[in-house]
């Protein structure tokens, strides 16, 4: 294949990606007559369809269409409640462990970023500690896995969204993001994954040294806890 007709067919997934998110979150019983010729009858169809269509672009290392797909699957799981939000994000959590295993650089760091951007924008405790679960558990799989790059990347987006807790004074997300790392810094050690650790402790120093948030949050009588009702990591199976 050229390179120009190469660029045109990447193109062309974009432009239909974008118009599947438009059916997706404006009308999308009027507009989903358009997409009858390809055994496209439903909205889960139309899902359906938006998947396959990134599955093709990271088993292809198509990354700018994999982006693309990414950056709008996190624009429709958070417009679109009608839709089934747990097998979106049993997608992302798919794609970030086929990412870990194969140590696969772009297409991690772009779920990363997506994960960052969200929680940016969120403000509700326990739908934010969901959110933080799924980066854990990513993580822990990143150090189990030897994939050093994908802990750096993690401690990175860790680090950003600490800063942002603190400016936001979201002190119980602080406390629960601190529980992480150190859960991440304990894995790495019963792991023998002394590089891991050092790593961990060197990137985390600023973030696991802050001001007592505990003695501040039992002065405002907030109750430390896990959020009740806490969702388990999704199925690994890959879609």
């Amino acid at each position: 294949m050229s390179v120009k007709d190469l660029i045109k067919e990447r193109s062309e997934k974009r432009k239909l990606l974008s118009e599947i998110k438009l059916i997706i979150l404006k009308d999308p019983q009027k507009r989903i007559k358009d997409f009858k010729k390809m055994n496209v009858k439903t909205i889960d169809d139309v899902l359906g369809l938006f998947i396959n269509i990134g599955n093709m672009a990271y088993f292809s290392g198509d990354n700018d269409t994999f982006e693309f797909f990414m950056d709008s699957l996190f624009d429709v799981m958070h417009m679109n409640l009608e839709l089934d939000r747990e097998k979106m994000i049993k997608c992302i959590y798919n794609y970030g462990l086929l990412s870990v295993h194969n140590h696969d650089v772009i297409p991690y760091s772009i779920i990363l970023n997506n994960f960052r951007k969200t929680i940016f924008k969120l403000t509700e405790t326990i739908t934010i500690n969901n959110h933080l679960r799924i980066l854990k558990d990513l993580a822990l799989s990143s150090e189990i896995n030897n994939y050093e790059l994908g802990i750096v990347d993690v401690l990175n987006v860790f680090k950003d969204l600490n800063d942002h807790f603190r400016d936001k004074n979201m002190n119980v997300n602080r406390l629960y993001l601190q529980n992480i790392v150190i859960s991440l810094i304990s894995s790495s050690e019963s792991n023998h994954h002394e590089r891991f650790k050092n790593t961990m402790l060197t990137e985390t120093k600023k973030l696991l040294e802050f001001e007592s948030i505990k003695a501040r949050l039992e002065a405002s009588e907030v109750e430390l806890t896990q959020p009740v009702g806490e969702p388990e990591a999704p199925d690994p199976k890959v879609l």
